[in-house]
């Protein structure tokens, strides 16, 4: 499986009914996360 930038849940292929009700929450941490790592890209 090609990683896809989303969270290791939703990487793994873990679709139940469970990983489809976290999905809102899955894409608010991973846009929380990505501009927390923004964050670093000017010191490097």
């Amino acid at each position: 499986m090609q990683p896809s930038g989303r969270s290791r849940a939703t990487d793994r292929g873990c679709f139940h009914t469970d990983c489809k009700a976290m999905k809102p929450y899955i894409d608010i941490v991973d846009s929380i996360k990505a501009s927390s790592m923004a964050k670093f890209d000017g010191l490097l």
